[in-house]
């Protein structure tokens, strides 16, 4: 699976947000994301660009596994 299919599968991951996140809050990160999703000049996703959204996504899912040990937690409380 590359960027594309991943964002394309999980639309709840917003692109304007990866992109703003990758590329360090730059005004044109998104259209920048944009335009090498869609090959727009020849540009394309590099293996840097990969890296730098696995590393957003990878603490994205993080707190996502620490969100779902809260959740338990609770749940044996109860």
């Amino acid at each position: 699976m590359n960027l594309k299919e991943l964002l394309a599968k999980h639309n709840i991951i917003k692109q304007a947000e990866l992109a703003r996140k990758m590329f360090d809050g730059k005004p044109s990160a998104n259209t920048r994301l944009a335009n090498k999703l869609s090959g727009v000049n020849y540009q394309r996703i590099m293996p840097d660009d990969e890296k730098e959204a696995f590393k957003v996504l990878k603490e994205l899912s993080d707190d996502i596994v620490e969100f779902g040990k809260s959740i338990k937690n609770e749940d044996s409380i109860k």
